[in-house]
């Protein structure tokens, strides 16, 4: 098996949680290479560590879309409806917490390609950001637009709302690559513009643990 150890960024602002991911993503992309570099089959991996996040939180979503499970919910047989149920210790803030996980994937779970599960985390935290706003759907759409003439959304109007949702724009942000990347995802029909439905699919309604809307 391969066991993998890390310590996390504490997200003391919105800006991290954008890096917490990157973070995540980058770890796994090097367990990728090196299984790829020495020839290794699929086997066990168990990633430890103080993740610096809760059940509820993003990389928990990540890893669960990657097809970890957490060691402590299964030996206790918990669901995420039972986050609550659990502390390890106490945050530099004094919270009660439970974020020290050890995960664990299974080589014959099912996986998704790396680089879209990153994608979807990514627009995961893009529409927790929205709902911060207090944004309805609509309004989500409408602010998207931006100054588009017609009922869709562009590319500029796209990278414009990222930089006021804070995801681009400052060194922790969303790189070129990775913003191009994030709306080759969105433009599903790849016609160079974002329509309704395409906005609810990528960005409202999908599921990314369960990979369904």
């Amino acid at each position: 098996m391969l066991i993998v150890n890390t310590h996390l960024l504490f997200p003391h602002n919105s800006s991290l949680c954008l890096e917490r991911l990157r973070q995540v993503y980058k770890i796994l992309q090097y367990i990728e290479s090196y299984q790829k570099d020495n020839k290794l089959s699929s086997m066990p991996i168990v990633l430890c560590g103080d993740w610096n996040g809760s059940k509820s939180g993003h990389i928990y979503n990540f890893l669960r879309s990657q097809g970890f499970v957490s060691s402590y919910d299964t030996a206790h047989q918990y669901t995420d409806a039972d986050a609550h149920k659990w502390i390890s210790h106490r945050n530099h803030r004094g919270n009660i917490c439970g974020v020290d996980f050890i995960w664990l994937l299974n080589p014959n779970r099912y996986r998704k390609l790396l680089k879209t599960s990153w994608s979807e985390a990514v627009f995961a935290l893009f529409k927790y950001q929205l709902r911060r706003a207090s944004l309805t759907e609509d309004d989500a759409f409408a602010f998207l637009k931006a100054d588009s003439d017609g009922d869709y959304i562009t590319f500029s109007g796209f990278c414009e709302a990222l930089r006021q949702l804070n995801l681009i724009g400052h060194c922790y942000g969303l790189s070129v690559d990775e913003t191009n990347d994030l709306w080759v995802q969105a433009d599903i029909d790849g016609n160079g513009v974002l329509d309704y439905n395409e906005f609810k699919q990528r960005i409202v309604e999908y599921d990314m643990v369960r990979g369904k809307r």
